[in-house]
């Protein structure tokens, strides 16, 4: 049997196969299908650069069995992957510790800087919402500068100061 005869099929089975095999989302931008979610995203002021990139992929993978986005890493160790972990070696915020990033920035589009998603005041008063009451009112809380003397992710000093 010389080479030809065994070559030429094989080779012509192979390009019949990969041709068949349906591009990946890396090959096809997810916006090609995806259109009306990845509109609604971009449409906000703060987008997420892998969003604006239509790098989806860099937080995603295929789609799952069940049609859905499945994540390549998961809670906050897909952050972590791009961002510098702002708690580390520090006492953190109760949040951070307990709920993640999520519990306060949105990872596709916000209205707010930093993707948060609600303005920094407001995100501070709905769990803290007691420093509004009493006799005296905090100057910085009814400003709503929290941010200005407290560190939202961590801090070595009580009271995340």
């Amino acid at each position: 049997m010389n080479c030809r005869s065994w070559f030429f099929p094989i080779l012509s089975a192979i390009f019949i196969v990969a041709a068949a095999v349906p591009a990946t989302a890396q090959e096809t931008p997810c916006s090609e299908c995806h259109e009306e979610w990845v509109g609604a995203s971009a449409s906000l002021p703060v987008i997420h650069s892998p969003v604006e990139e239509d790098d989806c992929s860099a937080c995603h993978g295929d789609h799952g069995d069940d049609e859905r986005l499945i994540l390549v890493e998961e809670g906050d160790e897909l952050c972590l992957q791009c961002h510098d972990d702002p708690a580390e070696g520090i006492r953190a915020h109760t949040i951070v510790e307990e709920d993640g990033c999520l519990a306060c920035h949105d990872p596709h589009s916000s209205r707010n800087r930093g993707l948060l998603l609600e303005s920094r005041e407001n995100l501070c008063l709905g769990c803290h919402d007691d420093m509004m009451a009493g006799m005296v009112l905090h100057e910085a809380a009814a400003d709503g500068g929290c941010l200005d003397c407290h560190d939202p992710h961590a801090s070595a000093n009580p009271n995340l100061l």
